[in-house]
């Protein structure tokens, strides 16, 4: 019997429900280890419930959505391009990308054994941070925790970091620092995807093009760094060719914003 390929729905179109169900179906076509399937579906009920109070903001004129969101299409975007075939865990780690950065406080205060707890300086930021790092990688192994950890801001940091860490990632891929360096690049790239991307809907939609202007300040300098570093690593592994691919056409359209091109 042949196959039926179905239409897809553009992944900034699906509200969280479609997001949701969208991953139920595609764990269930790319992963075929239960266990697998089962951290993927526990990461995204863990990242459900951590974010569960924050949202986000989105075209001009329409309301806040909730912030789980943006997980959701980061993991369904990896999925897409094909480079989690090899390593289901990335799917997790792009669900749980943010909570570290944003919800440290609730994992310790949640999730921690009273035990633990107690040896965590609740009054220090970096010390709740590490905490929170240090349970996801017994929850869900090192190799997430260190890509997870990769991706996220330090307490501390400012935006001026932004751009150095980005770069720093860049090139721990091209010295080969191995599996944690690559799943943290792949992250990051669907992220700068989702983030960097939706900046020309936002200009034709009305925003504020003194604030687009900044955003796309902000990460055009960093696209090319992560394409450069996955061409570097293209033949290594399906899929990495649509990410770059992906990030090309973001990179193009903060150009056309930053040249004052009409969108």
């Amino acid at each position: 019997m042949l196959s039926t390929i179905y239409p897809r729905v553009p992944l900034k179109e699906m509200d969280g429900a479609m997001l949701a169900y969208e991953l139920s179906r595609e764990i269930d076509r790319v992963v075929a280890d239960p266990m697998d399937r089962d951290m993927i579906t526990s990461a995204a009920m863990l990242a459900t419930h951590l974010h569960r109070h924050q949202t986000r903001r989105v075209r001009h004129g329409l309301p806040r959505t909730p912030y789980i969101e943006h997980p959701l299409r980061n993991a369904l975007r990896l999925i897409r391009w094909g480079v989690t075939g090899a390593s289901p865990v990335r799917i997790a780690q792009a669900l749980l990308h943010d909570v570290v950065e944003d919800r440290a406080v609730e994992i310790v205060e949640v999730y921690l054994h009273e035990n633990r707890r107690k040896h965590v300086e609740v009054t220090d930021p970096r010390s709740v941070h590490f905490a929170a790092l240090d349970w996801l990688g017994e929850s869900y192994g090192h190799r997430l925790s260190l890509a997870v950890d990769l991706v996220s801001n330090r307490p501390g940091d400012t935006r001026d970091d932004y751009q150095y860490h980005v770069e720093r990632l860049a090139q721990l891929v091209l010295d080969g620092d191995g599996h944690p360096a690559l799943d943290a690049l792949l992250v990051k790239a669907s992220d700068l995807v989702d983030n960097a991307g939706s900046l020309r809907h936002q200009l034709a939609a009305g925003d504020d093009p003194i604030a687009i202007e900044r955003l796309a300040k902000k990460y055009h300098p960093v696209l090319r760094p992560v394409i450069g570093a996955l061409r570097a690593v293209v033949d290594t592994e399906f899929g990495i060719e649509n990410a770059i691919e992906a990030l090309e056409k973001v990179e193009r359209s903060l150009e056309d914003i930053l040249s004052g091109a009409n969108l």
